[in-house]
């Protein structure tokens, strides 16, 4: 009887030890799951974000020819030779006793002028 009654703590023992080891394995995994999912969730929003950046840095790139291109405008617009040409082909503005003649081909190409302007 009396290994009996000592061999009843130690199973108790045994038992309690194998019932904590689960318990913090337990709360590991737990853990673990949750520092994974987050980790995830932190992954798909880089990437989201990586995303929007080369989308804003070819908006950008974009945006800077433009703005050369109308800075180049700007420049001839400020030129009296680049007006006055401008008016003799659009308009067909000429200077005195200056007499205009429109050809045909001119015609068409000044429409294809005027409607890559629009664009």
């Amino acid at each position: 009887m009396r290994n009996e009654s000592s061999v009843q703590p130690k199973r108790k023992m045994k038992r309690s030890v194998r019932l904590r080891l689960i318990v913090y394995s337990l709360i590991a995994s737990i853990l673990f799951g949750v520092i994974f999912v987050f980790y995830l969730q932190q992954a798909k929003k880089e990437r989201a974000l990586e995303k929007e950046r080369i989308e804003l840095e070819e908006r950008l790139e974009e945006v800077e020819v433009n703005r050369e291109l109308l800075k180049e405008r700007l420049e001839q617009l400020d030129d009296d030779e680049y007006i006055e040409k401008l008016a003799r082909q659009k308009y067909f503005v000429g200077k005195e006793d200056e007499i205009i003649f429109t050809l045909p081909e001119e015609e068409e190409e000044n429409e294809k002028e005027k409607e890559a302007e629009k664009e």
